[in-house]
């Protein structure tokens, strides 16, 4: 079986412009959520694809707001970051697309089913709101915050400050190598 994609994920990966992915986005809203199934059966959704084949900023900003959860969403077991924020400071994207990140809020709903102790089944509804911020505060397999990443990755001063004000406390925070931030700014130059 080979690998399963939709339009929406052969025009990404094919780099075409904003407004074609737009034609795609309205014409089909829901392919956004859905994923592209790569022939080793890696899942990845079109934000993913976007941010891995260097998407330009309209792309990017496109499928941030045609599908907010996927800015809350785990990448793919194939990407070296857990999110698409540390993936977007990794690959150099744009301050626009960091701040898109950082200030979008995405609201989830959790429906389940509770058993009372007399076996009837009593209804659950939940509702969160995830900042699109409070992905600053996560760290990928090598212990790295977003601000690691960023410094690391020589990320424009503007992400930087972006990702500082959304989670301020990262500056005191060692990575799994023993490294704060301050250190991997001053081996950078």
């Amino acid at each position: 079986v080979g690998r399963r994609m939709l339009p929406l994920h052969a025009a990404i990966l094919s780099g075409v412009s904003s407004d074609t992915i737009q034609v795609l986005v309205d014409a089909f809203p829901a392919s956004c959520a859905i994923p592209c199934v790569d022939v080793d059966g890696t899942q990845r959704l079109p934000l993913e694809l976007a941010l891995g084949s260097a998407a330009n900023v309209d792309v990017l900003r496109l499928l941030c707001r045609a599908y907010k959860q996927a800015i809350c969403l785990p990448l793919s077991t194939r990407s070296d970051y857990p999110f698409p924020l540390h993936a977007a400071l990794a690959h150099g994207c744009d301050v626009a697309v960091i701040a898109e990140l950082l200030s979008t809020d995405v609201e989830k709903h959790i429906r389940g089913a509770t058993t009372h102790r007399l076996g009837v089944a009593t209804g659950m509804y939940h509702s969160t709101t995830k900042r699109g911020a409070e992905i600053a505060q996560v760290s990928d397999m090598q212990g790295r915050l977003p601000l690691h990443i960023s410094l690391h990755c020589r990320a424009k001063a503007e992400s930087i400050r972006l990702i500082m004000q959304a989670y301020p406390e990262a500056v005191k925070v060692f990575d799994s190598s023993g490294m704060l931030p301050v250190h991997i700014a001053l081996g950078n130059g």
